[in-house]
């Protein structure tokens, strides 16, 4: 095999010595970020967003290196399989641009909207979902909902509220990930009737709904994981209590140290 591969035998039998403690003390940091990120996100996320949220706080390793840890410990998405392919369905996210990525920040309110959905657990270990709709504008969030159900009546019921509340301009965009709850056509008569132009992130342009999911994390870390709750009603009263919060009160860098609100009064 030495002469295969053209090394030395003794060569051969320093590497079968040599210590591998550094590769193991480097792992098992990296583990100790993968494992919050993983509990973080209610342990939805697979190694490619595990990935991409590693980049973001600055922590640097390869995609391999990161599945490779994920594998190795038994770590992996709840979701794996929820979906299986379906060549329509991707025609029909095809047809959907991303049309958020074509877009400079937005000056005024009710230019550009953005939307996602996560999973909470109960004490009971039942899923609950929240989906939200977020003015890019000011952060504002302007419409949500919470259901034990996933679907696209779910999804939906959020932005009949975000309509409601805001009046949105025509040709307004609503932006969203590829999932099945915004694509359905259900979904996309909503949109239509709204007068709202529809788009996705693109296959493998996840970070384009960076700020929708950025306030569930948010929202989890400084709200849902300070106690357990019992049912829906319990998580619902929660979030009612901290959107009033985070609408009106919560400072936000983006904002120049503002409330979403008091962003949008100074614009006014």
């Amino acid at each position: 095999m030495c002469e295969r591969f053209g090394v030395s035998r003794s060569g051969f039998h320093a590497w079968e010595k040599r210590n591998d403690k550094p590769r193991k003390n480097n792992d098992a940091a990296l583990l100790k970020h993968i494992k919050r990120i993983h509990k973080g996100r209610k342990r939805s996320y697979g190694s490619p967003r595990v990935y991409n949220q590693l980049k973001r706080m600055g922590i640097t390793c390869s995609r391999r290196r990161v599945a490779r840890v994920m594998r190795e410990n038994g770590i992996k998405a709840t979701v794996v399989g929820l979906y299986y392919y379906n060549p329509k369905r991707r025609d029909h996210y095809q047809r959907i641009e991303n049309h958020l990525a074509e877009q400079s920040a937005p000056t005024m309110v009710n230019r550009q909207w953005v939307a996602d959905f996560t999973y909470l657990k109960t004490k009971q270990g039942r899923w609950v979902y929240l989906a939200t709709i977020m003015d890019l504008f000011s952060r504002k969030i302007i419409g949500w909902s919470i259901s034990k159900v996933r679907n696209t009546d779910f999804t939906r019921s959020s932005l009949e509220m975000a309509v409601r509340k805001r009046t949105p301009l025509e040709g307004a965009i609503f932006h969203t990930d590829q999932g099945i709850e915004y694509a359905s056509d259900k979904f996309q008569q909503a949109l239509n009737t709204a007068k709202l132009k529809p788009s996705m992130s693109g296959k493998g342009r996840c970070l384009d709904n960076a700020t929708a999911e950025s306030f569930f994390h948010t929202f989890k870390t400084e709200s849902f994981y300070q106690r357990r709750f019992n049912n829906m009603q319990e998580i619902q009263k929660e979030f009612i209590d901290y959107i009033d919060f985070y609408n009106n009160e919560r400072l936000h860098s983006s904002l120049n140290y503002m409330s979403p609100n008091e962003f949008e009064k100074l614009a006014a």
